[in-house]
């Protein structure tokens, strides 16, 4: 399907312009009527005087009119001072709603005057570029609506000044009729643009997929033809701010040089000249650069002028395009011929207009639409070259996708794609893929040439083919020039094959045989180094499954046999079960660290010294959105696995810092909170640097936090952790031993390193106080606690009678479900404010005293 997905998109400009073409000359034809239907029973008499000198209305009364049949007529570049004088009478017996257009939005000023009864003038109003508080519409294309009652007689003054056009053409029309104008003018132009952007888009995406420049200048030159009959027919007034649309209107010129710039740019990629003749490219480019600074310098100068400059300027470089097109045109015939073609009716109807817009010849509504006509013929021609182009280069890219440069094995992609095909199709004997990994690739490839790693990867895979064949049937992946090729390189250092067997035990006793190998190397004389490898085996089920699923067990075996040592491993449904949990909790461990997605849980702890203080554990929770809460122990162990842990870590104190911020702005200094750290934080400066910055970002002290070491953190004690203890214990952090009195390391640390609390494990209240031995264990550790001057905090307190004889025993602190359970953060804030007070009465009984 993806191999007929780009050449399919290359066409798809190609199909639209044609339908498109065929709609918009539709359209264009009933524009030209509708402009032709005139004002109903409304007579008009046009009178017209050119000029080069401004002058008042009465100025132009008294030197009179030249009668025309029409508007538009023939001037000079300098006549950009002209007067239309327009007779009109109602014959009707009904008002006569009119409308005055004219089709011109380049024009400096439009005033319209109307002859007064008792003499003079009256201005009615103005249009124009340098008319003010216009909106859109009137910019776009300049009207004005007026009435004429039943009978009346108006006579109308247009006065028309520019510095650039002087192509006046005025139309007085019905305000029905004018509605059917504008609303099929506008669709044209709408479909014109419509055209363009989607032959812009499709060039542009066309450009990302393959990279290829041409493309991308091809969009843009679409672009800025858009913009530049955007100007030229008012439309761009719809789409720009205006303050944009009246300086591209202005600057037209301008415009224009960005544009001839563009067409050249397309023709130097477009004709491969950027590649394959550096020289003319270079000089081409220079040429570029003085068409664009022409195009700058054009800015401040009177349009009039630039504009007759900028006509030499566009014959030279369409001369340059012609004479790049000659130089490829016997080299690539079927590449110019269209590209070519494109330009005969782009150049003829683009010198029509340029006459009609120096008014060289009369105004028609046909010839003002003939150039977007024309540029979508030429888009139809250029869309087909471009086809044809990436055709080629599509062929070429396939392969180069599919296949591996250096061995020319079938990559992954062409792997899938044809196991999907052998599932398919399967006759006799289940088919079975076999991975092959080299497993010391990377430490031996460093030493190797281009040709003695094809060697080895080569000899390789025909000795497990000539292997093979003596036991199961191997399966062809494809035929390259008369050559069968059965091995494919999905990775650098994996090769596969596919075999049909007779039954899976004999597949996998083939495959183990070949695993007992001790050297893989089949060209130890010339390269003398020892290949070794491991062996995957995955099979399909009998009703066939997807190549890709296949391709991806394969690799599953062969990971599952790196963990277990092992040379062999067959795939089973318990491997992928296991690793793609792993996998999948890993990517979303990531994904959730960086969303924010992780929570502090805190669990309320008690002091019995200070019943007014505010203390509690922090604990990490992470509901997956799939999987429901995540085990904090598999949590921690992903993160120490995949590297995420110090980012964890970060997390944590981050997020516990700024809650203690929070619950010190509402209850003062009196809290403190502790978290736990595991092995793995106590390695390098990251944790120091991570509290201490915390701490400045909310203006917190060391000795509102205690870190609790788990388990790992006491068998993995070495003196660089050792040093990081003592230096968090400098700073003023409470160190505590976690799950105390659980192991020998636990006491034997407590009793050898300076600690300021530990934390009795929540498993001997599971039979205290019922049980004496239990009784007496816990009396002893709270006795040696004290002795020490280290504070105490017993875990899994659940009931009040346990909480009554450890504050007998002189514990400190208690924490458990008989206090409180674990909370989100906002739950403890209210549980603070609410509860507190009524949880440690509970606690302790209802009888006691503060």
């Amino acid at each position: 399907m993806m191999k007929l997905l780009r050449p399919t998109i290359a066409l798809l400009p190609l199909g639209c312009l044609l339908g498109a073409l065929v709609l918009y000359s539709t359209l264009v034809l009933e524009v030209r009527e509708a402009y032709r239907a005139g004002p109903g029973t409304v007579s008009v008499a046009y009178g017209y005087r050119p000029g080069s000198a401004p002058m008042t209305p009465e100025q132009a009364l008294a030197t009179g009119f030249t009668p025309v049949n029409a508007t538009g007529q023939r001037t000079r570049p300098d006549q950009r001072q002209q007067w239309y004088r327009v007779a009109l009478e109602n014959r009707s017996a009904k008002p006569a709603d009119l409308v005055l257009a004219a089709d011109n939005p380049l024009a400096d000023r439009i005033t319209v005057h109307v002859l007064a009864p008792e003499g003079g003038t009256r201005q009615l109003k103005s249009l124009g570029e340098d008319a003010l508080g216009l909106g859109a519409v009137e910019r776009a294309l300049p009207q004005w609506g007026f009435s004429l009652a039943p009978g009346e007689r108006q006579t109308l003054l247009v006065h028309f000044e520019t510095s650039g056009s002087t192509l006046f053409p005025l139309a007085i029309m019905s305000a029905e009729q004018f509605q059917r104008f504008t609303q099929l003018r506008n669709m044209s132009h709408g479909a014109f643009a419509g055209i363009l952007l989607l032959v812009a888009c499709c060039s542009g995406l066309l450009s990302l997929w393959i990279r290829d420049p041409a493309y991308l200048s091809f969009a843009g030159y679409g672009v800025l033809v858009l913009a530049s009959f955007g100007v030229t027919t008012g439309f761009l007034h719809f789409a720009l701010p205006t303050p944009l649309a009246l300086f591209l209107s202005r600057e037209i010129v301008f415009l224009n040089g960005l544009l001839i710039v563009a067409a050249l740019e397309f023709a130097l990629f477009f004709l491969r000249f950027d590649i394959e003749n550096r020289k003319v490219y270079r000089r081409a480019q220079c040429y570029a650069l003085f068409v664009l600074a022409g195009a700058l310098a054009s800015i401040p100068a009177p349009e009039y002028l630039s504009g007759v400059a900028f006509t030499a300027v566009h014959l030279v470089s369409y001369s340059w395009i012609f004479v790049l097109l000659a130089f490829r045109f016997r080299e690539r015939f079927r590449w110019t011929r269209y590209y070519l073609l494109s330009w005969i009716p782009f150049f003829t109807s683009t010198a029509l207009v340029s006459a009609m817009f120096q008014g060289l010849i009369a105004y028609d509504v046909l010839l003002r639409f003939a150039p977007m006509a024309a540029v979508t013929l030429e888009l139809v021609f250029m869309a087909a070259a471009l086809g044809e182009r990436l055709a080629m280069l599509e062929r070429k890219r396939l392969h180069a996708a599919t296949h591996d440069e250096q061995l020319g094995l079938p990559t992954a992609r062409r792997v899938e794609q044809r196991l999907a095909s052998i599932l398919a199709s399967s006759g006799a004997g289940p088919i079975h893929l076999l991975a092959v990994e080299v497993s010391n690739y990377h430490a031996v490839t460093p030493f190797l040439t281009g040709t003695q790693l094809r060697a080895v990867m080569l000899g390789l895979a025909d000795w497990l083919r000539r292997s093979l064949q003596e036991a199961v049937e191997l399966v062809p992946l494809e035929r390259v020039d008369g050559t069968t090729l059965y091995a494919g390189l999905p990775q650098r250092e994996i090769l596969t094959l596919v075999l049909r067997s007779s039954s899976a035990t004999a597949a996998r006793a083939a495959v183990e045989a070949l695993s007992r190998e001790g050297n893989f190397n089949t060209v130890q004389h010339s390269v003398p180094y020892r290949v070794e490898c491991r062996f995957g085996l995955a099979a399909a089920p009998p009703a066939g499954e997807a190549g890709g699923n296949l391709l991806s067990e394969s690799r599953i075996a062969l990971a599952r046999a790196a963990e277990l040592g092992l040379n062999c491993w067959v795939f089973s449904t318990e491997d992928v079960a296991r690793g793609q949990r792993k996998v999948r909790l890993a990517q979303d461990l990531d994904q959730a660290l960086t969303a924010n997605a992780l929570m502090l849980y805190h669990q309320p702890q008690f002091s019995i010294d200070s019943p007014a203080s505010i203390q509690s554990e922090v604990l990490l929770r992470w509901e997956h959105p799939n999987l429901g809460f995540i085990d904090p122990a598999e949590l921690i162990a992903i993160a120490e696995q995949t590297g995420l842990i110090t980012r964890l870590t970060r997390w944590v104190i981050g997020e516990s810092m700024r809650h203690c911020g929070l619950i010190r702005e509402r209850h003062g200094d009196r809290c403190r909170i502790a978290l736990n750290l595991s092995a793995h934080d106590f390695i390098g400066e990251e944790l120091l640097t991570s509290l201490q910055a915390g701490l400045k970002k909310y203006d917190l002290t060391p000795e509102l936090f205690t870190l609790e070491m788990t388990e790992s953190v006491r068998l993995a004690i070495s003196p660089a952790t050792r040093e990081t203890i003592r230096a968090l214990r400098a700073l003023g952090f409470r160190i505590a031993i976690d799950d105390f009195g659980t192991g020998y390391a636990a006491m034997s640390y407590a009793l050898n390193h300076p600690v300021d609390e530990i934390k009795i494990d929540q498993t001997f209240m599971r039979e205290f106080p019922d049980n004496a031995r239990v009784v007496t264990v816990v009396g002893s550790i709270l006795t040696m606690a004290s002795e020490l001057q280290i504070a105490v905090t017993v875990e899994g307190v659940e009931e009040s009678r346990q909480a009554r004889r450890l504050a007998s025993m002189g514990c400190n602190h208690l924490q458990g479900y008989g206090y409180a359970r674990p909370m989100t953060f906002s739950a403890y804030l209210e549980w603070l404010e609410q509860e507190a007070p009524q949880a440690a009465a509970l606690l302790l009984g209802e009888n006691r005293t503060a």
